[in-house]
């Protein structure tokens, strides 16, 4: 229904892509085409990774999924605050970073979430031992974070990944949708 009204509509064609594709379209400035990039998208229960090659135009050479990701990183994050007396939901870790007030009172006083995502960098291990598993040596690609986790990512890591591909943050959150709707 549309403005009370009942509407019908007729699909023509559907096209089932990987995720991260469309972000090609709105990060290619970015990406190096003289080597090969890792596009990947950190969300809050997968890590969906794409390596992307340049060949007269960009082509997908290899996608994978792992299930570490941003639920795992919060995960570390909620045991601490419990250690510290008080119990959150993963949601609640969510909300606070994501609305810039990482602060959580707890028993021994402010649990800062930003400054505790170093404390996350297992996670962020495991996400790239998971990745190298099914792409081999990431030390040989670019890489481009992108999705929700992605700055979290980035911040437990201090910024240290070789082969980065600094994008601006706002892109980071949402080039598969500005993708998909070019």
């Amino acid at each position: 229904m549309v403005n009370g009204k009942e509407i019908s509509v007729n699909i023509v064609d559907v096209k089932v892509m990987v995720e991260g594709y469309a972000s090609i379209r709105t990060l290619s400035q970015y990406i190096d085409k003289d080597n090969t990039t890792l596009i990947i998208d950190i969300g809050m229960k997968t890590t969906d990774v794409i390596l992307v090659e340049w060949d007269d135009k960009f082509r997908i050479s290899n996608y994978g999924t792992t299930n570490i990701a941003l639920h795992d990183i919060y995960k570390v994050l909620q045991e601490k605050i419990a250690a510290e007396g008080v119990e959150v939901t993963i949601e609640q870790i969510d909300k606070k970073i994501n609305n810039n007030k990482p602060i959580i009172r707890t028993e021994k006083g402010d649990f800062n979430l930003e400054e505790h995502l170093v404390d996350t960098i297992g996670v962020c291990r495991d996400i790239m031992k998971d990745i190298e598993n099914k792409f081999g040596k990431t030390v040989l690609h670019g890489k481009v974070f992108i999705g929700g986790g992605a700055e979290k990512f980035m911040k437990a890591v201090g910024g240290k990944v070789r082969n980065n591909v600094e994008v601006p943050c706002e892109m980071r959150w949402y080039e598969n949708y500005i993708g998909y709707l070019m």
